[in-house]
């Protein structure tokens, strides 16, 4: 039940907001956000997150996420550098685009699998914000 409410939830969102993402912000306070990157494994989806997306807003409502989906199914199949080059522009363009610079207090990462090594090439594209990583 909770996983289909979440399913309508996302595809509200990905009609407000870029093609490319999925971003569901939930409400701020004055400690800043706390951005979690969901990254799927070798033939997965941003749609295998969303239980896990569920799961950390009922511990924290402060909290964006980042459900790259420019990598999946198939795609996941390619070249780790240029798939971490592809997520890290899109969680460059949805930092810049969907939060101020002084509302994100921290980011945090979490991969399953491949999602993991994609991850850590993605990171060595995103040094600019490495005082955010949690």
């Amino acid at each position: 039940m909770r996983l289909q409410s979440s399913l309508r939830m996302c595809t509200s969102y990905q009609k407000n907001k870029s093609k490319n993402l999925e971003i569901s912000t939930f409400k701020h306070s004055e400690d800043g956000v706390h951005v979690f990157v969901l990254m799927h494994g070798l033939d997965g989806s941003y749609v295998d997150m969303i239980p896990l997306m569920n799961e950390i807003t009922l511990v924290n409502s402060n909290t964006g996420f980042i459900l790259p989906r420019s990598v999946k199914r198939e795609k996941s199949r390619g070249e780790i550098d240029k798939l971490g080059m592809e997520v890290a522009e899109e969680i460059r363009k949805s930092l810049d685009e969907n939060f101020d610079d002084w509302e994100v207090e921290r980011i945090s990462f979490i991969c399953h699998s491949l999602g993991g090594v994609i991850i850590r090439e993605a990171i060595t594209h995103l040094l600019d914000f490495s005082g955010l990583f949690f």
